[in-house]
């Protein structure tokens, strides 16, 4: 029945099945929580409304966690002292699960923060 929702939703894709885990995408995105676009903007507009002084902070590691799909130990394991620069972008590198390093271009408002 989920499958027939997805398809005649305009989201086909999440009929598909994860080879690995042989569930179907729609149910493995509800099982983990996917945030739409309206709830990631409730969730950095609340870490932003905080009236503690870490507040930048936290918005900030959110901002980057949500648009650069970094997981915690990712970011916290990440140098925030030392951002990098690659064509205008300021950059940050994380070492990804598996132990490969990545740059992620940081935007602006993050920067910002």
């Amino acid at each position: 029945m989920a499958h027939a929702h997805h398809a005649a939703s305009g989201r086909p894709a999440l009929t598909l099945r994860l080879p690995v885990l042989g569930l179907p995408v729609a149910g493995w995105l509800e099982a983990v929580g996917w945030l739409e676009a309206d709830e990631a903007a409730r969730f950095l507009a609340a870490a932003a409304a905080d009236p503690r002084p870490p507040r930048l902070r936290t918005g900030a590691l959110l901002g980057v966690m949500l648009t650069e799909g970094v997981r915690v130990a990712e970011i916290c394991g990440a140098d925030i002292a030392d951002p990098g620069h690659d064509r205008g972008w300021r950059t940050l590198t994380v070492t990804r699960k598996g132990g490969k390093r990545q740059v992620l271009p940081l935007a602006p408002p993050i920067v910002h923060a």
